[in-house]
C-alpha cells in the first residue's frame, strides 16, 4: 500500500454555473483555512422495551454555515462584496491539491461543489495592504464530490 500524498495548496474558486469550465472559474485569494462545507449526519436515538439500552441510527444533515478567511487586495474584495450583497447564489468548489491525485483518477483532484448565498464581513488590514474578510457561505444544495470538475450527466 502506497503512502498517501498530502499537501497544503487546497483552493475554493466560485462560479455562476453549476458546470464551469475552468476559464469560468474565479480564484477566491489566500485562504487561511477552508472549514468543511457540511457536518456529519445527526444520531436518531431509539429503545423499545425489549432493548437493554438505547442504539442509534444516521439521521439527517444539519445545515452549515462555514466562514472561510480570506486575503486580497481590493479589486477581488470589490467583486465579492457585490455577489454576496445581490443575495443571489453561487456555485463553490474546493479542489484538493495536485499532489493528493493517483493514476486511478486520471490526476484529476478531488473537487467538492456546492451552492450557497454568501456574506463577506470585513476583518483585518495586514501588513503589506492585504484585507483580510470573512466570507460566510449559506449553502443551499447538497455537497457532490467528483474527481476534477463536475461534468453536466445529460
Amino acid at each position: 500500500m502506497a503512502t498517501p500524498k498530502t499537501g497544503t495548496l487546497t483552493k475554493i474558486y466560485i462560479s455562476d454555473k453549476e458546470y464551469p469550465t475552468e476559464e469560468e472559474l474565479t480564484l477566491v485569494m489566500y485562504t487561511e483555512e477552508i472549514p468543511s462545507p457540511e457536518d456529519p449526519a445527526e444520531a436518531v436515538t431509539y429503545q423499545t422495551t425489549d432493548m437493554d439500552g438505547e442504539e442509534q441510527s444516521k439521521g439527517s444533515k444539519k445545515a452549515t454555515t462555514p466562514a472561510i478567511p480570506v486575503l486580497y487586495k481590493s479589486d477581488q474584495h470589490d467583486d465579492l462584496k457585490k455577489k454576496a450583497d445581490s443575495n443571489d447564489s453561487y456555485w463553490f468548489f474546493i479542489r484538493y491539491p495536485e499532489s493528493t491525485c493517483d493514476e486511478t483518477n486520471a490526476g484529476k483532484p478531488l473537487v467538492k461543489s456546492f451552492s450557497a448565498q454568501m456574506d463577506l464581513t470585513g476583518d483585518t488590514i495586514t501588513a503589506g495592504d492585504i484585507i483580510k474578510d470573512t466570507l460566510t457561505l449559506y449553502r443551499n444544495s447538497s455537497v457532490k464530490e467528483t474527481h476534477g470538475l463536475p461534468t453536466n450527466p445529460e
